[in-house]
């Protein structure tokens, strides 16, 4: 993938700085939601603009999958456990789409889709460096790695650098798949930050891209994906070693993890940083509420009547519990109930659908927003909390790149003006 000409920036300077702006903002919650909104206001203007239009695939397909995963949330409001935080959720939920409908219509013209991955990638570019001079000399902009854990930019009071870094990893690898030695360089660098971020939904979302981006780079030529995968796996051993060895907070999540081999239920809560009851909780939830859940939002709120006894994270004095499942599917299942899982579970086949229906030059372009939906939707990890505003924002912007990269591109001259 050629990095565009600075005519090609000058044109869609603007395009370019949406698509951006989400990665950019991301250390700073505040600011990032302000550019959720913003974002969704170009959307609403674009779209508004465009309304005698007929919607192109790429609109239809954000159509059903918005209904699919919103709906479901306005359902469950209606007897939630807490309804003002579901109703709220509900009532500010259409920026999300609108954001994603600002990153398909500003993606009309071919010669936007030559900028747009581009403008995802480089952001991530500065967090990565900020996090290896955090690694090197101990510090970075948001100041020590005080946890016990590389934070990175986003501060020892805010350990997501491992998941997010993983999440944004195929944005900035895929572009340099023609490169071989720069996509080394890239990779290691990746795989030292998000080993020390200490993450184990980091590990296991940095695997499932550079697997995929193998498959895809050598797919046809089995040999030398066979040693790709042997040259990964040594090199992730090699980092591994390393890092047990020189970073006491690296072992000490590395022995938390291999807890989980001993087979007993202690070992594999302890290595699930005790999340167990979390899970058991969702799954009572979950049943307790089978067709439309407890309500967006509302997993908290309903933490303690569905705990079992002893369990470590009822909070008496506020009255709630965990603020989510951790798990992508219990926290669909226990607020939103069956509808909300048969919601998600359509989503998943629409975004598949597509793939299918695309040519080789469509999931070309598509593929680093498609290898970064699959690592947030990957079903044997843990998952953030999808219907926060950091994640849910993230989310949708993924669902908004990789509906526009893989639409027919029109000519030149059929764009949409930001």
């Amino acid at each position: 993938m050629q990095l565009p000409d600075l005519a090609l920036w000058r044109q869609h300077w603007p395009a370019a700085l949406l698509v951006a702006a989400i990665p950019l903002s991301l250390p700073w919650e505040a600011l990032n939601a302000l550019t959720v909104l913003i974002g969704a206001i170009v959307g609403g203007v674009l779209l508004w603009r465009q309304r005698r239009r007929p919607l192109t695939p790429a609109m239809r397909d954000l159509a059903l999958i918005s209904v699919c995963l919103l709906l479901p949330c306005l359902l469950s409001a209606f007897d939630a456990v807490n309804p003002k935080s579901s109703w709220i959720w509900v009532a500010t939920a259409l920026r999300l789409p609108l954001l994603a409908v600002a990153i398909i219509l500003i993606a009309q013209a071919r010669s936007a889709t030559a900028v747009l991955p581009w403008a995802a990638a480089l952001p991530v570019l500065p967090w990565l460096l900020d996090a290896l001079v955090q690694a090197t000399f101990g510090a970075g902009l948001a100041g020590a790695a005080e946890a016990d854990r590389l934070s990175g930019i986003f501060g020892s009071d805010d350990l997501k650098l491992g998941p997010v870094m993983a999440l944004l990893a195929p944005l900035l690898l895929v572009p340099l798949l023609r490169r071989n030695l720069a996509l080394l360089v890239a990779a290691i660098a990746l795989l030292v930050v998000v080993l020390l971020a200490g993450a184990r939904a980091g590990w296991i979302g940095l695997t499932v891209a550079l697997a995929a981006l193998a498959c895809y780079r050598w797919s046809r030529r089995p040999k030398l994906l066979l040693l790709a995968t042997g040259a990964g796996a040594l090199l992730a051993l090699t980092a591994t070693l390393a890092g047990y060895q020189l970073s006491e907070r690296f072992a000490e999540r590395v022995d938390r993890t291999a807890a989980a081999l001993s087979g007993d239920r202690d070992g594999i809560d302890h290595a699930l940083a005790g999340r167990l009851p979390i899970f058991a909780t969702a799954v009572d939830m979950s049943l307790s509420h089978p067709i439309n859940g407890v309500g967006v939002r509302g997993f908290r709120h309903a933490y303690n009547a569905h705990a079992g006894d002893g369990d470590p994270w009822v909070n008496p004095v506020s009255g709630t519990g965990a603020s989510h499942p951790h798990y992508l599917w219990l926290e669909v299942s226990a607020e939103q109930g069956l509808i909300g899982a048969i919601g998600l579970l359509l989503v998943h086949l629409l975004l598949l659908r597509r793939w299918l229906r695309s040519d080789s030059e469509q999931r070309r372009q598509a593929l680093a927003p498609a290898i970064a939906l699959l690592i947030l939707m990957f079903p044997l990890n843990t998952h953030p909390a999808l219907y926060s505003s950091f994640w849910s924002g993230l989310w949708w912007w993924l669902i908004g790149l990789y509906l526009a990269l893989s639409e027919r591109s029109r000519g030149p001259n059929e764009q949409t003006s930001v």
